[in-house]
C-alpha cells in the first residue's frame, strides 16, 4: 500500500476519534462540574443563592489565623464572609462594628494592636487571636470538638458571658442562625462535607440515661386520656403516644435522654419541630423529641450525641396547649411507654 495513503487513512481515523471523543469529554466535564455544584449545594454552600468565594489575596492570612485559633481555615473564611462578605470597609451602623471581621471599637481597642480596623490583614489576625480566647473562656462547657467551635462562634456574636449563662448556644435567633450559617458554609468549604469538629458530641457508649427535660414535671402520661382542651379529640390526641413533661418556666433545655443518632431535625412547625433519631447500637429503637421552640435546635441530622446533649428548647410548636416536651420512644416504629423505661434506668420523675 502507498505509504502516503496509509498516513492519510491514519490521520482521518484520528480525526474521527477526536470528533467522537471530544463531545464525550465535554459532557463528562460538564457532569463532573454539575456533580461538584450539587455536592456544594447539598452541603449548604450558599446563603440565599449567594456562594462564598474566598479572595485569594486573603488565603494566607486566613490560614495563619486558623492556625492561631486552632480552627479549620474554612471556619475563619466562613465567619469573615458572614460578617462582611470579605469587604474591609464594612461598617455596621447599629453597633459601630468595623472592618472585615466586624469588631466593635471597644473590642478592637483590646485586640487590634493599635492598627487600623479597616486593614483586612490586621482584622483577620485579630479575629484568629480573639477566637482562640473565646474558646478558652467557654472551655468549661465543651464536651466535643464541634461544641468548642460552635460556642466560640456564638460568643463572637452574642458575647461569651451570654453563652456561659445559657450553658451553650443561647436561644437568640440571630446567634443561632449565625452559628448555623458559618458551620454550613465551612462544611461545604471542607471539600468533603465533613461537619467541622466532627459529628460526635459527648461521651457516647456510657450507657447513661437522664431526664430529657431537667427540673420538669410529668404533665400527661402515655396512653388513653380523651380530649385535650385547646388541642382537640383526634385519635392521636386522645391516645397519647408519648410522655409529656414541662418546666415551671416553660423554657427549659431539652436534652438527649440517652445516646442518640440523629436522623432528622425537622423544620415542620405543624409536626412540632421534632428532633428524631435512634439508638446507636439498635436502629429499631427510635426516639422523638417534639414541640421544640422555633429557632432553638442545637443539633443537626447526621450527628451522634451522648446522653445529656442539648437538642433544643422546650416550646409550643405543633398541636400543644402550652410549652412542654412530648417525649417518645418507639420499637420498630411503634410507640411504647417511656415512663417505665426511664424509671428502670433510675431517671427520677416528678408528678403534678
Amino acid at each position: 500500500m502507498d505509504d502516503s495513503k496509509g498516513k492519510l487513512i491514519a490521520a482521518a481515523g484520528a480525526l474521527l476519534l477526536l470528533v467522537i471523543l471530544t463531545p464525550l469529554f465535554i459532557i463528562s466535564l460538564a457532569a463532573e462540574d454539575e456533580q461538584k455544584k450539587s455536592a456544594l449545594v447539598s452541603c449548604g454552600a450558599s446563603v440565599d443563592g449567594e456562594q462564598m468565594v474566598v479572595p485569594p489575596e486573603y488565603q494566607d492570612a486566613i490560614n495563619a489565623a486558623a492556625q492561631t485559633a486552632n480552627l479549620p481555615p474554612a471556619i475563619i473564611a466562613a465567619q469573615l464572609w458572614t460578617e462582611s462578605r470579605f469587604d474591609p470597609r464594612t461598617v455596621q451602623p447599629s453597633s459601630g462594628a468595623q472592618g472585615m471581621a466586624q469588631f466593635i471599637p471597644s473590642t478592637w481597642a483590646v485586640w487590634g494592636k493599635g492598627k487600623d480596623p479597616f486593614d483586612p490583614f490586621a482584622a483577620i489576625d485579630a479575629q484568629g487571636r480573639y477566637m482562640a480566647e473565646l474558646q478558652r473562656l467557654t472551655a468549661s462547657l465543651v464536651t466535643s470538638d464541634q461544641q468548642r467551635i460552635e460556642f466560640a462562634l456564638a460568643s463572637y456574636n452574642a458575647g461569651h458571658n451570654v453563652v456561659l449563662a445559657a450553658g451553650g448556644i443561647p436561644a437568640i435567633e440571630e446567634t443561632q442562625n449565625y452559628v448555623r450559617q458559618i458551620m454550613s458554609l465551612a462544611q461545604a468549604g471542607s471539600g468533603s462535607c465533613a461537619i467541622p469538629g466532627g459529628d460526635v458530641i459527648g461521651e457516647v457508649g456510657s450507657g447513661k440515661w437522664v431526664l430529657p427535660l431537667a427540673d420538669s414535671w410529668v404533665t400527661s402520661p402515655f396512653g388513653y386520656r380523651g380530649c385535650v382542651e385547646g388541642v382537640g379529640c383526634a385519635d392521636y390526641v386522645a391516645n397519647h403516644n408519648g410522655l409529656d413533661v414541662a418546666t415551671s418556666g416553660g423554657a427549659g433545655t431539652v436534652v438527649a435522654a440517652t445516646d442518640l443518632v440523629i436522623t432528622e431535625v425537622s423544620t415542620n412547625w405543624d409536626a412540632g419541630l421534632p428532633v428524631i433519631g435512634h439508638a446507636p447500637d439498635n436502629p429499631s429503637i427510635g426516639f422523638k423529641y417534639v414541640h421544640c421552640a422555633e429557632g432553638s435546635h442545637r443539633v443537626r441530622a447526621g450527628q451522634t450525641v451522648a446522653a445529656g446533649t442539648p437538642l433544643c428548647t422546650e416550646g409550643q410548636s405543633g398541636d400543644a396547649n402550652g410549652r412542654h416536651l412530648h417525649f417518645m420512644i418507639l420499637k420498630d416504629g411503634t410507640p411504647v411507654d417511656p415512663e417505665p423505661i426511664l424509671l428502670s434506668h433510675n431517671v427520677p420523675l416528678r408528678y403534678q
